[in-house]
């Protein structure tokens, strides 16, 4: 146990301080080139649909008009994890004791060798996801949204069968800062115009990829694992500024809400590549000794863009005592819809369609659920003065075309700090 819980430390920590490594011009399509998204439980639970009703501080991060509420709310910090594929992992008996007993710290070295294997195998081929995990600061007040978040994200893909040796890992990790203003520019009994943006700095970094041979290896034997992730593999990293901006229009009092939101405005990464990690930190400030024999090469500029995506929401938020229900319905990922690139059928829009609804129990019981394109997400949540818990339950699509591969993922996330309704 004392090993895996090593390798996890130094893969987790490591990838944030940037001591992980990569190799020259390296890109994955579907996983490390695409754009900074923070992890939503309740947009996952609903449905991935939300943009047009604001709930709790973050709501901010998927629409910035949601800040022309004047909501207050804090932060410090929260925390979210999801894992990926737990259908599969439970449905495994012996895996399932190995969990119950890791819960209760009754796992050994063999079993959490098991584990670990069995996770790499239950990813199939493909691309896939194994882990991400949200941590954040964040504060509202009147029009102003602040937030800080680093994401680590475990992508992997897989050629052929889902055997271990065919499976390779691509850690990645997000650092983002982001500052977002709302205003209210009409408001009357009978229409609301809320409009806002949002800027962040991403900074991201990811490594080539590791085969899961080779990561079974080091959880097996931790002794070179931190040189070997600091000196021997090949590192991308580099920095954005995208912008978003949202527009919600509200009426009959504000019960009935439409908007729509464009995401990675000016969505362009300035990355470099390094011969490892270590390189890439002391690119910045030499504060890492260099191993003796250990030679860098020189390091090569080059550019990820990811395409403005547009999605358009509706809610009807009814004004119910107690239950403070809301409905929600978003069409996602518009622009080639909008600009002509993909035909236009009204039959392809379900192909966009995300819907869900929640109920806030006397503004403090949750109870989600939602649709996202065909896939069903759940979720729940509990939410006090000072701290607040959710969960949500959901699947989505990571083939090419709809219903190539399912993935469900489980997400907790708690938040320390004030958050109201």
């Amino acid at each position: 146990m004392k090993k895996i819980s090593t390798i996890i430390l130094v893969l987790v920590t490591g990838l944030c301080m940037l001591t992980a490594a990569a190799e020259p011009v390296l890109t994955y399509s579907g996983s490390s080139d695409s754009a900074f998204s923070s992890t939503s439980v309740r947009t996952s639970a609903i449905g991935g649909s939300g943009i047009a009703a604001s709930s709790r501080m973050d709501s901010f991060f998927q629409n910035p008009a949601a800040l022309a509420e004047k909501r207050f709310g804090m932060s410090l910090p929260s925390l979210a994890v999801t894992l990926y594929n737990v259908k599969d992992l439970l449905s495994d008996p012996t895996d399932a004791q190995i969990i119950a007993d890791a819960m209760k710290g009754q796992i050994t070295e063999e079993s959490g060798v098991q584990l670990a294997q069995d996770m790499l195998e239950n990813l199939g081929s493909g691309t896939n996801e194994l882990l991400t995990t949200d941590v954040g600061l964040g504060f509202s007040a009147g029009n102003i949204g602040f937030g800080l978040q680093v994401q680590e994200k475990l992508h992997t893909v897989a050629d052929g069968s889902s055997n271990v040796a065919n499976v390779n890992l691509i850690p990645e990790v997000n650092v983002g800062a982001t500052l977002a203003l709302g205003f209210r520019v009409i408001d009357t009994d009978a229409i609301n115009l809320d409009i806002g943006a949002s800027g962040q700095f991403i900074y991201k970094a990811y490594t080539k990829k590791i085969n899961g041979s080779d990561v079974l290896a080091m959880v097996q034997d931790t002794s070179q694992v931190a040189n070997t992730l600091l000196w021997n593999t090949p590192t991308m990293a580099g920095w954005a500024i995208p912008i978003n901006a949202g527009v919600t229009v509200g009426f009959f009092g504000n019960s009935l809400r439409i908007s729509a939101v464009a995401n990675d405005i000016n969505s362009v990464y300035h990355m470099k590549s390094f011969t490892s990690a270590g390189d890439a930190v002391n690119s910045i400030k030499e504060v890492i000794d260099v191993p003796e024999g250990h030679t860098a090469n020189e390091s090569t500029d080059f550019e990820i863009k990811n395409d403005m995506t547009l999605t358009l929401g509706m809610a009807w938020v009814p004004q119910v005592a107690i239950l403070h229900p809301v409905i929600t319905a978003d069409l996602v990922d518009m622009m080639d819809l909008m600009t002509g690139k993909e035909e236009f059928e009204w039959s392809k829009l379900l192909l966009h369609l995300n819907a869900g609804a929640e109920i806030n129990l006397l503004k403090c019981i949750i109870l989600r659920a939602g649709v996202n394109r065909g896939y069903l997400g759940v979720g729940a949540g509990l939410v006090l003065p000072g701290v607040g818990i959710e969960a949500s339950y959901a699947w989505q699509e990571f083939g090419v075309e709809m219903g190539d591969k399912p993935v469900d993922a489980l997400t907790i996330r708690v938040n320390i700090g004030y958050d109201k309704i």
